[in-house]
Order: C-alpha cells, then sequence, then structure tokens
C-alpha cells in the first residue's frame, strides 16, 4: 500500500520580525486552520473569531491590542466589509492595526472599496503561506 511520507514544514522565524498579535476573522474551519498554521509558523501569536462582529468585539475589548486583523469579506451576519467599517470606528484604530482583507474577489472595484473602508491589503484566495507573509510584511511596513 503506497502512502505519502510527512513532509517535515520548516519554521520561519524571520518572518515575523517583531512580536506580532494577529486576529484572524473567518468562518470556514478549514480555512482557519490553513491560516492559523501558517501564522503560528511564522511566530505569530493567532486568534481565531467566525464572524464580523466577534472580530469588532475582539478589537474592542481585548486587552492586548492586535498588530492586525486577516479578514474575510464574505462571513454570514456581517461581512469583512462591515467589520472593517467597524474596527476603524473604534477610537485609535486607524493608524494602530492593520486590517488584510482575505478574498477571491480582487478586482479593481473590489479593492478601490477595500481603500475606501480602511482596508491595508488583499490576500487572494485560495491563500498560500508566501502570499500571506508578503502581504503582512508590506501593510506591517506601511503602518511602521
Amino acid at each position: 500500500m503506497d502512502y505519502l511520507e510527512p513532509i517535515e514544514v520548516p519554521r520561519y522565524p524571520e518572518v515575523a520580525k517583531r512580536s506580532c498579535r494577529v486576529l484572524v476573522a473567518e468562518d470556514n474551519k478549514i480555512n482557519q486552520a490553513l491560516i492559523s498554521r501558517f501564522l503560528e509558523l511564522g511566530n505569530y501569536e493567532v486568534k481565531l473569531v467566525s464572524n464580523g462582529f466577534d472580530a469588532i468585539d475582539a478589537v474592542r475589548y481585548s486587552k492586548q491590542p492586535f498588530d492586525l486583523v486577516l479578514m474575510d469579506i464574505k462571513m454570514p451576519g456581517m461581512s469583512g466589509i462591515e467589520a472593517a467599517e467597524g474596527i476603524r470606528s473604534i477610537e485609535g484604530t486607524r493608524g494602530n492595526i492593520c486590517i488584510l482583507a482575505f478574498t477571491a474577489n480582487v478586482s479593481d472595484e473590489d479593492m478601490e472599496l477595500y481603500l475606501n473602508v480602511g482596508i491595508d491589503g488583499v490576500v487572494g484566495k485560495p491563500i498560500s503561506r508566501d502570499a500571506l507573509f508578503l502581504a503582512i510584511e508590506k501593510a506591517m511596513e506601511s503602518k511602521a
């Protein structure tokens, strides 16, 4: 019987150049697991929520502020766009927290909408580890 050998996944300690707390707002459990694994390999501290309402509450009430929110755009109840607007309405979040959209919708019109609501960048679906880390690095550098 054939089987796959486990693959050694390298750790990427150079990715997180400083301590970084990331809030992941994603309703799909498989995507949550995948993104969490990628972020943990990059030495990021991760908190998961599954909808926009919980994302706003997590930012508003967390004792330790988040550096980054990775926001799925299409979630039930409250879209990622509405949640990003809600987060940006919390005093002090505009300059202190990066919001990256996690979406397959990356047309020019979509990108303009994301920027207008205060989203700092986009990570396309399906997600890749390299694209995720590159988008995070770019967004964090722009806020530094």
